[in-house]
């Protein structure tokens, strides 16, 4: 299986995140947002868990109480991976505030 798993670090996840988000934007799809949400979801908890870099930037990953990108990509995510939309209740009630490219 050598080759399949060539993420090693929050920086090969970023640079998956950024293809995932231009295959989105080229083709607005079901599964180009799966990718897209879940692979961003996750960049955080690689930074939290990478010990080679400073302590400072793993304890200072932006939170979805306050900051409303990362609420949304949280609600995204939490929605998308269960089967029925009805079991997850999203934490972003207002979408005017989020980045726009």
């Amino acid at each position: 299986m050598s080759g399949y798993f060539q993420f090693q670090s929050p920086e090969d996840l970023v640079s998956k995140a950024r293809r995932d988000l231009a295959a989105f934007d080229a083709d607005p799809s079901g599964d180009s947002l799966w990718n897209a949400v879940v692979t961003t979801n996750q960049v955080w908890n690689w930074v939290d868990r990478d010990p080679t870099l400073p302590k400072a930037l793993r304890t200072t990953k932006p939170s979805a109480e306050v900051n409303d990108d990362v609420k949304l990509v949280k609600d995204l995510a939490e929605g998308l991976k269960h089967f029925d939309r009805r079991t997850h209740t999203p934490r972003l009630t207002d979408t005017t505030k989020v980045a726009r490219p």
